[in-house]
């Protein structure tokens, strides 16, 4: 990509399609590829959703990313949705179609450290720098774990034995 334009390239190496990003708009973070074969970009101001054969399906405004940071790639969800940091204290889910799902709040001394991460089974991950919360698929807090409570990492976890 170069500033202000999206470029996907084809397995050989051509040039497939490319897109002039809206509103004088730039990438901020790595593009998230869905299993539909949709592509989720995250620009500045906004985030698009992209066809495989490179059309502009959607896009939202959501809060401006200040500066490029890994906190901003989209995710995409096991259904081809998308999960992305709205800003660095909150996460906003959007469907296939396009439309708003969810949006959870971290509290508010909490900043996301990472982009979300998406389970198997569907589960989101926010991780903080004190911790890690597991948000289900429909935007609800399952659990936070503290990165100081007793027991994380888990005591059962082994570290190779230096040579």
């Amino acid at each position: 990509s170069q500033v202000g334009r999206f470029v996907a390239w084809t397995p050989n190496g051509a040039r497939a399609w490319s897109f002039a990003m809206p509103h004088s708009d730039d990438l901020v973070a790595p593009v998230g590829i869905a299993a539909n074969s949709y592509l989720y970009v995250r620009g500045s101001k906004a985030i698009y959703a992209f066809g495989p054969s490179g059309e502009l399906l959607w896009e939202h405004e959501i809060d401006p990313a200040l500066k490029p940071n890994k906190v901003f790639a989209p995710a995409p969800t096991n259904d081809s949705g998308v999960v992305v940091a709205r800003n660095e204290n909150s996460l906003v889910a959007f469907s296939r179609a396009g439309s708003p799902s969810w949006e959870f709040q971290l509290p508010s001394n909490a900043k996301l450290s990472e982009a979300p991460k998406i389970t198997p089974d569907g589960n989101i991950f926010a991780l903080t720098a004190d911790g890690v919360f597991s948000i289900s698929p429909a935007g609800h807090m399952l659990w936070y774990r503290s990165f100081t409570e007793p027991g994380f990492p888990s005591s059962d976890v082994k570290t190779p034995a230096s040579p």
